[in-house]
């Protein structure tokens, strides 16, 4: 076929109607609903418009790529679709959209693709999609095209100069339009923006703004006024060893209603009675983990990055000071363990940056018992028994567990499994079953550990708790009517159960920790207990533990037990204090870390 020009056929029609037809398509999909969508467009003309813009760039680039226009749209298509499905599934997992810079830490997704998809759907769906996609440039292949050089240059110019839009200051359409990226909720921000435009503006978590007139004074004023505040030490005659476990999914699910067979936590709610126990209020459901590693190491909180920003992936890329730092320093030896791929939230980089001297992952579980898809808890257990052996002097080790991660697949412990009686469909009840006997196997070796440690002579302090609530628990607390609303269900979603535990139960006589916490103060807490100086940015936090106890990127709960939105207290002169600290420690000159 002879080439021919796109701006004598019917190339424009296509090229202006397409985009505007794949914003309503993609929006109608997201939001499960054609009228939805309609009132969408109805409400937000401005989004609607810059996102037919922006799919406008998508098919132009393709275009000019491929000099076919139907070829180029169609392949801008399946990448929208493939955007659009990635984003249904994982808010329907984690209920938090689809970010930019998920594409960066992509293939964690592809590690656990294996337990989470069943590889008889996903396979045959692959290829049916993929036949769609061959058939369509097959069957489309002569409309339109092959274009001139000419013509695919002026496309070319075209996605640059629209690219260009976006980039500049002037004629920028989001600033033109005063277009709001509502950073503190996404999920608000891609029902008020549209899927696309929401993306592009979230697309670069790591452009950081360096707080209004941070200096070396600024940080040396906020150090100076609490640098002793919480940082007497506890008195000690010798080392406090320290043991971490962090349980994944571990929580009390104390809204759902059911009885079941056996009390997956008797062991917990035992030692809780006798040692200080609290709720630890997560900055996160359902997964990333990573995100509360953050700040259960290093004392920073969540609340001043972009939501949806990996601290792990995107930040700490230097030494930052930490919980494990302070101890390396002070002579302890320094171990994490966790029974998955050391990449995974780039650990094996970020370890070493929060000063652990040693790092087990998965290939040292070679043989390792599992359990359900995972290896169990009890193996996670005896690798910390064998490094705490092969000690000599004080240490410290962190342990991630890995059992009782999702998917919580029916039957998955066989004839080993807590049966459970409950008004709830089968599917849900049989995943409870199975969450269940995860959480019974991790309160078993919670109680082994103790017991094991209850036989060391040095004094050891342990801190156990749950990194988040499993993907399941909505479901749960809507079919038992307890589900609650705004940010009381945010805060119902995030609490996990926290205990600390001692050998020597006098070095938690003064504990005084708040019933409901965020994990940000508990590195803090540890280092007082046993004895050991604070980072400054540490004890500055420590002054907020009344006042603030909780600071989550959607809330703070104040000393009165109130819920407040958080941008509401973030010009608070301590929540702006803690914003300044955090931005010298990650991004800043790390003045803190000298003071």
């Amino acid at each position: 076929m002879k080439s021919r020009s796109f701006f004598f056929s019917s190339g424009p029609l296509l090229f202006v109607f397409s985009p505007i037809a794949a914003v309503i398509i993609q929006e109608m999909i997201i939001r499960r609903s054609f009228f939805d969508m309609i009132d969408w467009i109805l409400l937000y003309p401005k989004p609607f418009a810059i996102n037919a813009l922006l799919i406008t760039i998508v098919f132009s680039a393709f275009i000019a790529l491929t000099g076919k226009i139907v070829t180029g749209i169609i392949c801008g298509a399946v990448l929208l679709m493939i955007m659009t499905m990635v984003n249904i599934v994982k808010m329907m997992i984690l209920h938090v959209p689809f970010f930019g810079w998920d594409l960066i830490y992509g293939w964690h997704l592809g590690a656990l693709a294996v337990a989470l998809i069943s590889g008889k759907i996903l396979i045959p769906a692959g290829i049916l999609g993929f036949a769609i996609f061959l058939f369509s440039l097959y069957r489309f292949k002569h409309i339109v095209g092959p274009f001139r050089i000419k013509t695919r240059l002026s496309f070319l110019v075209v996605t640059v100069m629209l690219l260009g839009l976006f980039f500049g200051n002037s004629l920028n359409p989001i600033a033109l339009f005063n277009i709001r990226n509502i950073n503190w909720d996404q999920t608000e921000n891609y029902a008020t923006n549209g899927f696309l435009l929401a993306f592009t503006m979230n697309i670069a978590p790591a452009l950081i703004k360096a707080p209004q007139g941070y200096n070396r004074d600024m940080v040396a004023g906020l150090v100076d006024d609490y640098s002793n505040l919480g940082n007497e030490p506890s008195g000690k005659d010798e080392p406090v060893s320290l043991v971490i476990l962090m349980s994944e999914g571990f929580s009390y699910l104390s809204d759902a209603k059911f009885e079941a067979s056996d009390d997956p936590l008797k062991n917990i709610k035992q030692l809780s009675a006798k040692f200080p126990s609290f709720t630890l209020v997560s900055p996160t459901f359902a997964g990333n983990t990573s995100l509360v590693e953050f700040e259960i190491l290093t004392g920073l909180s969540n609340a001043f990055l972009p939501a949806g920003a990996i601290p792990f992936d995107h930040y700490l890329r230097r030494p930052t000071p930490s919980l494990a730092s302070v101890l390396k320093n002070a002579g302890y030896q320094t171990v994490a363990v966790h029974p998955f791929h050391a990449w995974f939230w780039s650990r094996n980089r970020v370890y070493p940056n929060l000063g652990f001297e040693e790092f087990i992952s998965i290939d040292q579980f070679e043989e390792a018992e599992i359990r359900g898809k995972f290896t169990s808890d009890k193996a996670l257990v005896d690798k910390m028994i064998d490094v705490i052996e092969s000690t000599k002097g004080p240490y410290m080790v962190y342990a991630v567990s890995m059992q009782n991660h999702m998917p919580y697949l029916p039957n998955a412990y066989g004839a080993d499994s807590i049966s459970v009686t409950a008004d709830y469909p089968e599917r849900l009840r049989k995943e409870l079953e199975t969450y269940l006997t995860g959480l019974r196997d991790a309160d078993r070796e919670l109680a082994r550990l103790t017991q094991y440690l209850s036989t060391r002579k040095e004094p050891v302090i342990l801190l156990f708790f749950g990194d988040h609530q499993p993907s399941i628990g909505p479901a749960f607390y809507h079919l038992s009517g307890t589900l609650k609303q705004g940010l009381q269900m945010e805060k119902q979603l995030s609490e996990v159960p926290g205990l600390l535990w001692s050998n020597k139960k006098e070095l938690l006589s003064n504990a005084n920790i708040p019933e409901g916490i965020s994990p940000s103060y508990i590195p803090g807490i540890l280092l007082r207990q046993m004895g050991e100086d604070q980072p400054p940015h540490m004890a500055f936090t420590g002054h907020g533990i009344n006042s603030y106890p909780v600071i989550h990127r959607n809330f703070i709960k104040n000393g009165d037990d109130e819920l407040v939105p958080f941008s509401q207290m973030r010009q608070e002169p301590f929540i702006r204090g803690l914003e300044v600290l955090s931005y010298d420690v990650l991004f800043g000159k790390q003045f803190s870390s000298g003071m």
